[in-house]
């Protein structure tokens, strides 16, 4: 006679099958002719033992830090942007030069940064730029000291060709974040002639005139799936600073992840007025993407909102973004943030991974 297997058994044979379905999932989105190999390690969930418990430890963990309030603006936050024509001359443009071994440079005049400010670099669309050639960094000065020179990398975030949203499009590199600091100074050093329309762009991602200590607004665990109830809870949803031990004790000795809490858009000081409803569309989820800034991790807790809406500034007002480009933000901190806006509820398509947005 064949043993029935336990509800433990069943769950651990569903998480297995949970996990090797991802997997495959983030296999077959990857496997185009250019594809690099991916190596995911699946093996089931412990639930027994001296692992249970230090399972129940991190759940523990990873539920007070979800529940743990944020210091986040009470309002929305008006962003500003100083633009540099480079590659042109007359008044506050910086002329290109010819390098020390043929090609061009440009090198930009020490700049004023305000708040914990980001710069982009981006040129006129409808060029081929060849980026094995080209050159772009920058380097900060603060209490009268040059740091370094970082490379600004070639920004691969972009909606699909063909797109409304990608009608208007400036190519560009990603945004570097340079914090607080006195000054930035750009180069630019290219092989050859630098791309047409070259622009600097300097993000001021603005200061909250109020804050307020929150929780996330937005427990995906409290959404059924039916379109518009983000909306819903979030006009039910109450600010609480604390939580009980007992909902934690509960959560953890479940076994069971629960489902996050993100902060919202309004969280992060996000100015509707800014994006473009009109070429936003949706679609399904079929695969998911997770991409890393190339930034140092050693932001605080209270700059992560700063650090988003220069992101949405750079996108929408420099690049000429519907939105946002990324569905979800996650910090250093664990915190999940809402990003492209009605992403917890409608899979609106992003702009994040070039010719895969719509999947």
């Amino acid at each position: 006679m064949s043993e029935q297997p336990t509800p433990r058994t069943l769950r651990t044979r569903f998480v297995t099958l949970c996990q090797q379905v991802l997997a495959l999932a983030v296999v077959l989105a990857v496997l185009t002719p250019a594809a690099r190999t991916i190596t995911m390690d699946v093996r089931p969930m412990p639930l027994g033992g001296e692992s249970t418990v230090a399972g129940a430890a991190t759940l523990s963990a990873y539920v007070r830090a979800s529940e743990t309030p944020s210091v986040v603006p009470a309002g929305p936050v008006h962003a500003k942007v100083v633009s540099y024509a480079l590659g042109a001359t007359g008044r506050s443009t910086f002329a290109p030069r010819l390098a020390a071994r043929g090609g061009t440079s440009i090198l930009t005049r020490a700049l004023p940064v305000k708040n914990f400010g980001a710069v982009g670099v981006t040129w006129a669309p409808g060029q081929t730029v060849r980026w094995s050639g080209l050159s772009v960094q920058a380097r900060t000065l603060t209490a009268g000291t040059w740091s370094g020179w970082t490379s600004l990398g070639k920004d691969d975030v972009s909606p699909d060709a063909g797109t409304a949203e990608a009608r208007d499009e400036r190519p560009g590199t990603e945004a570097l974040f340079v914090g607080r600091v006195d000054r930035v100074q750009v180069r630019v050093t290219s092989t050859t002639a630098v791309p047409r329309g070259l622009k600097l762009s300097v993000i001021d991602p603005g200061t909250p005139t109020r804050t307020r200590l929150e929780r996330p607004a937005i427990d995906t665990g409290r959404l059924n799936g039916t379109p518009g109830d983000q909306q819903a809870l979030l006009r039910r949803t109450t600010t609480t600073t604390t939580m009980t031990t007992t909902t934690t004790t509960t959560l953890a000795a479940s076994g069971v992840t629960p489902k996050p809490q993100i902060y919202s858009r309004a969280q992060w000081g996000a100015d509707e007025r800014m994006r473009d409803a009109s070429s936003l569309h949706y679609g399904d989820v079929h695969a998911g993407f997770i991409h890393h800034t190339v930034q140092a991790n050693n932001y605080t807790r209270g700059e992560v909102p700063a650090l988003i809406r220069a992101d949405y500034y750079y996108h929408t007002q420099v690049r000429g973004w519907s939105d946002i480009g990324y569905n979800y933000l996650v910090d250093r901190f664990g915190r999940i943030w809402e990003g492209r806006y009605g992403g917890v509820d409608r899979d609106p398509v992003g702009a994040h991974t070039l010719g895969y947005n719509d999947d």
